[in-house]
């Protein structure tokens, strides 16, 4: 691993290692290891992975639970432990470690065997969250298990806030994401985020690779400054047209290759998974004909196409839903619209 990759990983984590070999251990899977010698990540994913948990647990217990004040002074909750075990098992379940990673944009910088690079595995979402927990594993060896340098790290790539809710500010734009995905496209690398204590909390700045203005946010949390740096960088884009659309992401509509493209924008988070069901009907000579529905939460309509074969009529279905996606309009009314005019 370079070292400038190196140096904005912790950056990004905002922790120095004192051993920078464990960071890149952090990210060496098996196939590297078996192929090339040294250590891999895997004992460090399992030592990240109670490690995370002992920073989630203690974070609801501080959000959630205080000593009484009456005559006994015991601990009371908001919630029961079943509430307590479905919070933390949606914080440290694997898609959501994965889409850390996504956020981050760590699971770049995989050093991988040659089978895995053959696979892209650095995809997968289990992948993404054997990183997270890896890098976390790592922190805790090098800090000598210090958990106040643990949570640090684990809030700052895992956002409570977020999810606790007290820090979307109405919106539903993840900027932190959004400008992770601005510079990687455009400067292959990541956003580069320095952060210093104030007087209310922390102050964050931002810089970005060809953009001559630093943009700051300040919050009580790192995370939450960073969020609002985030926030004032990506309105700054915005309002300099220099945001990229989706076809940016994934090309112009394609009918042969519409499924993998909407598949593709569901794993980068830009859309909710699309969803297919399928219904046989009969003509008059008794032959099969497919009924396609595509439906994605969030997505106004739904689309149906029909077929003789089922292939067909999902590829018709995913086209039209890619289409009005991109364009926001279905790719049937254009062809419609162009034989009126005919």
């Amino acid at each position: 691993m370079k070292t400038r990759e190196m140096d904005l990983i912790q950056k990004t984590i905002d922790y120095k290692f004192r051993n920078r070999h464990l960071l890149q251990q952090a990210f060496v899977r098996r196939s590297y290891s078996e192929e090339n010698g040294g250590e891999n990540n895997e004992v460090l994913e399992f030592i990240g992975d109670k490690a995370i948990d002992l920073v989630v647990i203690k974070t609801m217990m501080k959000r959630f639970g205080q000593i009484t004040n009456g005559d006994y002074r015991e601990f009371k909750t908001k919630y029961q432990e079943g509430k307590f075990t479905d919070i933390k098992k949606d914080l440290v379940e694997g898609k959501m470690l994965a889409r850390c990673i996504d956020k981050l944009g760590f699971n770049k910088y995989l050093i991988l065997g040659k089978g895995d690079i053959k696979q892209n595995v650095q995809d997968e979402d289990s992948v993404k969250e054997d990183l997270f927990e890896a890098i976390v594993g790592a922190v805790a060896i090098d800090s000598n298990w210090n958990l106040d340098d643990i949570e640090e790290v684990v809030k700052m790539m895992l956002d409570f806030n977020d999810y606790f809710g007290n820090n979307r500010f109405d919106d539903e734009i993840d900027y932190v994401g959004e400008i992770q995905k601005w510079s990687q496209k455009n400067n292959d690398e990541l956003p580069d985020y320095t952060f210093y204590e104030s007087y209310n909390g922390f102050r964050c700045t931002l810089k970005l690779e060809g953009v001559y203005y630093n943009f700051n946010g300040e919050g009580k949390s790192k995370s939450g400054a960073r969020y609002l740096a985030a926030k004032e960088a990506y309105e700054y884009l915005d309002d300099q047209d220099m945001l990229f659309n989706l076809k940016d992401e994934i090309g112009e509509a394609d009918y042969d290759r519409a499924i993998n493209q909407l598949q593709e924008l569901y794993q980068k988070g830009y859309i909710n998974e699309p969803v297919y069901s399928f219904e046989e009907e009969k003509d008059n000579n008794g032959n099969s004909i497919w009924i396609c529905r595509c439906h994605i939460d969030g997505i106004e309509c739904d689309f149906y196409n029909e077929s003789s074969s089922k292939k067909e009529a999902k590829k018709d279905t995913a086209y039209e839903m890619l289409f009005f996606i991109l364009e926001g309009y279905s790719p049937y009314e254009e062809a419609d619209l162009e034989e009126d005019f005919d």
